[in-house]
């Protein structure tokens, strides 16, 4: 597994795993990039940029712009 991939599930699993708490908890959906950089084990500068990749791709939806900025997961799986 090359590095692209393994920090890219990192991000990608600790915005599932903030997803389905949300659900379950009832809570807020959206999520800071230092937030899910932390819990995927990444720095924030990476979580950001694979973060990115979701957006593009349709996977991440993202709200606010600069250091106010929210990630959520989509629908799409």
């Amino acid at each position: 597994m090359s590095t692209k991939q393994r920090y890219g599930n990192d991000v990608w699993a600790a915005i599932c795993a903030y997803d389905k708490e949300a659900i379950e908890e009832g809570r807020s959906y959206w999520f800071t990039a230092p937030q899910i950089a932390r819990r995927g084990g990444v720095s924030a500068p990476t979580a950001r940029k694979y973060l990115a990749v979701l957006i593009e791709q349709g996977y991440v939806a993202q709200v606010g712009g600069n250091r106010s900025t929210v990630y959520a997961k989509t629908g799409k799986n």
